[in-house]
């Protein structure tokens, strides 16, 4: 079985995680009792319960304020892979450390035909894309800071690197913890052609040239 883990990812605790399958019931609030706790002032002393019920997870608020799934405003929503949940600051993301194919969501960007891109294929961004663009030099990786953030916990903060020159992408490790394959080769730098799949941890892109 797979483990699930919500993960911040926005807010003063970013990084901070709580697995799900270690109770039934856990509680997201201010408190210091909370299994997962935001110091946050818009977030209530206990502001969300969870509920585990068959590995189906439904989150419930419990003020009455509502909180915000995948964007939208609500009282109560089942946690699938990949979705978001936000409160006052702090927005949290349910993450999964399987490697399975996920149905396939919104893409992060539009890709433009004739416009190199990478789009997921395995794992928790299952059906995003993200256009290379212009820029010179692209970095991937679990940090927030990065170009491309990949929400796996096996990817490194800064895992890769993409170069663009004048005859394509060359992709390059960065001395990830976990390394880089392309087609299921373990490479430190490769020269990125159309169809290349792309691992990094538990997720897998694929290279378009469009």
């Amino acid at each position: 079985m797979s483990t699930l883990r919500l993960v911040v990812v926005e807010g003063e605790s970013l990084g901070a995680q709580l697995r799900l399958q270690a109770q039934n019931v856990v509680e997201v609030g201010r408190s210091q009792a909370a299994d997962l706790r935001l110091p946050d002032p818009h977030v209530a002393d206990i502001h969300l319960k969870i509920y585990r019920e068959n590995e189906q997870f439904t989150c419930f608020d419990v003020t009455g304020q509502g909180f915000l799934h995948n964007g939208k405003k609500t009282l109560q929503a089942q946690l699938n892979v990949g979705d978001t949940v936000q409160i006052g600051t702090h927005k949290l993301r349910l993450l999964s450390d399987s490697v399975t194919e996920v149905p396939a969501a919104p893409a992060a960007a539009p890709v433009t035909p004739g416009q190199a891109a990478l789009v997921a294929v395995k794992g928790n961004d299952a059906g995003r894309s993200w256009p290379l663009g212009h820029k010179n030099v692209l970095i991937l990786g679990r940090g927030v800071s990065t170009d491309i953030t990949i929400w796996d916990i096996r990817a490194s903060r800064a895992h890769c690197r993409i170069d663009r020159h004048a005859g394509g992408y060359r992709i390059s490790d960065l001395n990830s913890s976990n390394g880089t394959t392309v087609n299921g080769q373990r490479i430190t730098s490769h020269e990125l052609a159309e169809g290349d799949e792309v691992r990094i941890g538990a997720t897998v892109l694929r290279f378009s040239t469009g």
